[in-house]
């Protein structure tokens, strides 16, 4: 299989999913647009559309469009500049923007560094399809795609941590575990979507509680937890408050990922950490009774 059909078929795990298209500035790499839909019109638009923006973006010097994203009354498109290639994505009302932009994001990595006609060679063949034709690229070989390396990581991790039977060590590991899984959702959303775009979603996502006041979303996309364990300490909370207030913030995190990109996208996302915290932290997070209040489609991750 190669790259652009790898691409293809992660869009078609999207519910509401169209089609897709890659070109370059003069060709069309790879097409699955249906057949109904005249390509030659939708490559010529996706220009003018990119080009319109990117003059638009130096008229007003907000830098290099990355992102174009058309949001209809019964479909939704979405453009994307990677270096000297364009990926068109179209898809219809039921598909949820935030798993398309997920889904995009995660191939735009896969398309950087390819050059059509040196790193990929293309093959294109001609097939009769209801007296049109249409073009099949096969790419043979891709070197060179740059490794994406996350710009935060999870600390290392004991294994199979033992839960103290002091009040004020069951306190301290609670609030430890908590550090991690919400970096552990931070970590996921920042490889797959971007730090700055996980950073936005962080904040829109956080409720409204005591133990967030002068709480910062940093720029790597991490929440600062130490405001969290300082206002944790003058409110003077006892463990089952520290782990209701602490899971309240998870659940409100889990709740506006979903609805945004749908539950499945975003376990997908966190489950590598998840995995790796249950590993160390498992029994600790049952005998704790933090599993008892985290959001059911997290718990979903560890069973």
């Amino acid at each position: 299989m190669n790259i652009f059909d790898e691409i293809y078929k992660d869009f078609k795990k999207i519910n509401g999913f169209n089609g897709i298209m890659i070109t370059d500035n003069k060709n069309i790499l790879y097409n699955q647009i249906p057949s109904k839909i005249d390509t030659t019109s939708i490559q010529s638009m996706a220009k003018v559309i990119n080009k319109s923006s990117q003059k638009l973006l130096k008229m007003t010097k907000q830098g290099q469009c990355k992102t174009i994203i058309l949001e209809l009354q019964e479909s939704k498109i979405l453009l994307l500049n990677i270096e000297n290639l364009q990926l068109l994505i179209l898809a219809d009302e039921k598909a949820k923007l935030g798993h398309i932009i997920l889904v995009s994001e995660k191939n735009r990595k896969k398309l950087q560094g390819i050059t059509p006609g040196k790193e990929v060679k293309e093959e294109i063949s001609k097939v009769p399809d209801k007296a049109k034709i249409r073009e099949a690229v096969k790419t043979k070989k891709v070197e060179g795609l740059p490794e994406i390396k996350p710009p935060i990581s999870l600390p290392s991790l004991e294994k199979k941590v033992k839960v103290p039977a002091d009040e004020n060590g069951r306190i301290e590991l609670a609030l430890k575990i908590y550090e991690h899984l919400l970096l552990a959702m931070s970590i996921g959303a920042s490889k797959i979507m971007g730090v700055a775009p996980a950073r936005g979603m962080l904040k829109k996502s956080l409720p409204d509680t005591p133990i967030l006041k002068n709480v910062e979303v940093k720029a790597n996309a991490t929440i600062e937890f130490n405001t969290i364990k300082s206002n944790i300490k003058k409110s003077q909370y006892g463990l089952e408050d520290i782990i209701k207030a602490l899971n309240e913030i998870i659940w409100s995190i889990t709740e506006n990922y979903g609805r945004v990109m749908g539950y499945d996208a975003f376990k997908g996302m966190i489950r590598p950490e998840f995995k790796s915290l249950h590993e160390a932290y498992g029994l600790a997070i049952k005998k704790l009774g933090i599993e008892d209040g985290i959001h059911p489609e997290l718990k979903k991750l560890w069973e």
